[in-house]
């Protein structure tokens, strides 16, 4: 069982997801040999370079390994005391396809003083690595076996982690190192093996490389306890009230934890007192009962430090949103005011503007009271061309028909002789016989009176 055991610790990943391959000695024989000439057999080689580097990859990230050498990985794939002998050729084809990349050239890339800082920190080389870079840059086939170099894809990996550490609160919050490596280690499983100071510092070179982490760099710091201001979206540099709160902070929890050392000394001094008064040793007792009032004063020395830091942190964090909301205000006039300047907006316009649309108004009223009169300027004379063409109607009816008019008219006064009887008298007062010629004053003999026909 322990060589089982054992057998699985020298694996470079768990035995379930090792390659099948990896125990059959004909086959990993051949893939541990010296690469042939490509142009012999291109599918071999292919398939051969395939396997080292999803193993590679596979390792790094299961080992949480961002950085390694060619002895690191000659002493990771060492097979029943055999290490690969095709690894330097592996890892020219990765660097030639941009999988990874020298260390000093991924530090090279950070700003100077970050940059500084990894070198002093992470390039811990001999005086021959100096030699080896030269070496390297003369003769391209060659790899030291000494020269470490970063796989990007685990890097990568190893920066999300770290975000995902950080809770959405805790963003553009300051941390340390050494705190960033304690959550980060607590999070990853203990059988991938521990992760190194190393690894997580090139994974914040990665996160500040893509603004996603800012540092603050303080010569009396140790490089561990370098300021870390991390965020999922965009973060700003670190400023001097930032570090101030954080130490203000630090101060608190260093106090916070006094207090309860000396509250659990405190109750350990009663305790004493109580059980050398039950022996009857009073003297022992009162000397533990001094200690007691000591402890007391200390404790309200540290419950009073505590209370005026916490009042400046609340009185820091109060003033840092009170900023926030100023600049939001600022923000919102000058975009408000940027708008009225493109729009052409301000008090004469609008003013001009109003009295437009009072005097448009007014005309649109004034002409929907005109649209609105009914059109009766030809009633009257319409009426009168009516009433001329029912009398002449009436006429030509009287002319073809007598009797029937006769009929009507008597029916029509004998309907209405009621109402038209009142009428008469005035119409017959009203008739004059001025105009009518005078009777004749004699007769005249030749004037035959009309003789009735026999018929009648």
């Amino acid at each position: 069982m322990q060589a089982q055991q054992d057998l699985n610790e020298s694996l470079p990943l768990p035995a379930e997801e090792m390659p099948e391959c990896w125990e059959r000695d004909d086959r990993m024989n051949s893939l541990f040999a010296q690469f042939r000439n490509r142009s012999a057999n291109p599918q071999d080689w292919d398939s051969k370079y395939r396997f080292w580097r999803g193993l590679i990859a596979d390792w790094s990230k299961y080992r949480k390994r961002c950085s390694f050498s060619l002895s690191d990985l000659n002493k990771a794939f060492k097979r029943n005391g055999r290490s690969p002998a095709c690894l330097s050729i592996v890892l020219q084809e990765l660097h030639r396809n941009g999988e990874i990349v020298p260390m000093l050239n991924f530090i090279r890339e950070s700003p100077n003083s970050w940059g500084g800082w990894a070198v002093d920190t992470l390039v811990k080389r001999p005086l021959f690595w100096s030699f080896s870079v030269l070496k390297n840059s003369i003769v391209e086939t060659s790899v030291d076996p000494e020269t470490r170099y970063v796989h990007l894809e685990t890097v990568k990996e190893l920066g999300e982690l770290i975000l995902s550490t950080i809770k959405k609160n805790e963003e553009n919050t300051l941390f340390s190192m050494s705190d960033i490596t304690k959550n980060c280690i607590e999070k990853v499983d203990i059988k991938k093996g521990s992760l190194s100071d190393d690894d997580v510092k090139l994974a914040m070179i990665w996160l500040r490389l893509n603004k996603k982490a800012a540092f603050h760099l303080s010569p009396e710091r140790d490089s561990n306890d370098t300021l870390v201001k991390l965020s999922n979206t965009h973060v700003k540099e670190v400023t001097e009230a930032e570090e101030g709160l954080y130490q203000l902070e630090k101060q608190e929890e260093t106090l916070i934890k006094n207090l309860e050392l000396l509250e659990m000394e405190k109750e350990t001094v009663i305790k004493n007192a109580k059980a050398y008064l039950a022996n009857g040793m009073r003297q022992v007792a009162k000397s533990c009962l001094r200690k007691k009032k000591e402890l007391e004063k200390s404790i309200e020395k540290r419950a009073a430090a505590i209370q005026n830091i916490q009042i400046i942190i609340t009185r820091v964090r109060d003033m840092r949103s009170d900023s926030e909301v100023l600049n939001s205000y600022k923000a919102g006039a000058a975009a408000l005011k940027q708008k009225l300047a493109e729009d052409g907006l301000n008090e004469d316009n609008v003013a001009d503007t109003m009295n437009d649309l009072s005097e448009v108004l007014e005309e649109f009223s004034e002409m929907q009271s005109v649209l609105t009169k009914p059109v009766d300027y030809y009633d009257s004379d319409l009426e009168d061309e009516l009433t001329e063409l029912l009398a002449e109607s009436e006429h030509d009816d009287s002319i073809n028909n007598p009797e029937n008019n006769s009929g009507k008219s008597q029916s029509n006064s004998n309907v209405n002789g009621d109402k038209k009887q009142p009428n008469i008298d005035k119409e017959f007062s009203s008739l004059r016989l001025e105009d009518l010629p005078p009777p004749p004053t004699k007769y005249s003999p030749s004037i035959k009176s009309p003789v009735p026909s026999g018929g009648e």
